[in-house]
């Protein structure tokens, strides 16, 4: 059982090392290789922007929502728009404001002024 176990966790090792995730059935190697953003294990502010600005916008919704729940105010900042005006998601005014005051919390100038427009009726 044991020498089963140490096979297999070696295969495993071997099989993630090379990138080879699995083979197809005529035993070509098929690759799985994350983005490039994502092999730290988080996405970036810098790639979140460029989701947002090819109007990918429910992959920008969960970068920044990822970013935003590690402290960055900056993504809680936009987040707040994104609910606002219902991108990549329904509009939401309440998570809209909650998002602009963790950031103007932190200190974040824009989110100070961005309250001030979803407290307009």
């Amino acid at each position: 059982m044991k020498k089963a176990a140490i096979i297999l966790s070696s295969f495993l090792a071997f099989t993630l090392l090379s990138g080879c995730a699995f083979r197809s059935p005529d035993y070509e190697c098929i690759r799985v290789t994350p983005p490039a953003h994502m092999i730290m294990g988080s996405p970036s502010l810098h790639h979140a922007k460029k989701e947002l600005s090819h109007h990918s916008y429910k992959q920008a919704l969960r970068d920044y929502t990822l970013l935003a729940l590690s402290g960055s105010a900056e993504a809680q900042y936009q987040l707040g728009y994104m609910y606002m005006y219902g991108q990549g998601t329904k509009k939401n005014r309440s998570l809209s404001r909650g998002y602009f005051q963790m950031a103007a919390t932190q200190g974040y100038k824009k989110a100070a002024q961005a309250l001030q427009l979803v407290d307009r009726p």
